[in-house]
């Protein structure tokens, strides 16, 4: 296979993969596969490899999301109030279903981060950043993140905690 810019051979290459995203700032996710130029340096990720890169920024938002106090976020009743619409529209919205505003799933409900919904009403995109810094593996997260946007207090139990039955 050729390069797109330069036209020279692709050569396969793996290693940990520094994907850019909106959510997270710069992600580290360990054991990827692609294709590089050896000339340009353009990197081609296969499919598959995309969908592993995509679900570990999955994981990794929903652990930081989980590790965020309960007063971060709202109901989906307080959000559509939040956004001047119903719990109906407000649930119906297909941008949020997709993502554009953070949520988290307790008890069979789903919970949205209030910042996120605030800037989704003034952008129409909630994907606010929710870290600086570079992530380690999801295995290390916990003690290498620098959570930059939202301040954890740890005398508040968490979304996770809470979930889990852990709060006091």
């Amino acid at each position: 296979m050729k390069c797109q810019d330069c036209g020279q051979t692709l050569r396969k290459a793996e290693g940990d993969y520094l994907a850019e995203t909106k959510e997270l700032g710069s992600v580290r996710v360990p054991k990827i596969r692609w294709l590089q130029c050896p000339l340009c340096k353009g990197r081609y990720l296969p499919a598959g490899e995309i969908t592993k890169v995509n679900n570990y920024i999955k994981v990794t938002v929903a652990q930081y999301l989980a590790a965020c106090p309960i007063s971060q976020f709202v109901s989906a009743t307080k959000a559509g109030e939040i956004l001047g619409v119903t719990k109906q529209a407000f649930s119906k919205n297909q941008r949020i279903k997709h993502g554009f505003i953070y949520a988290y799933p307790m008890d069979g409900k789903q919970y949205y981060l209030k910042e996120s919904v605030q800037k989704f009403k003034e952008t129409g995109d909630g994907r606010v950043p929710l870290s600086l810094a570079v992530h380690e593996p999801v295995a290390s997260m916990k003690r290498s993140m620098k959570i930059s946007r939202l301040a954890l207090n740890p005398a508040e139990p968490s979304v996770h905690a809470l979930a889990a039955g852990r709060a006091g």
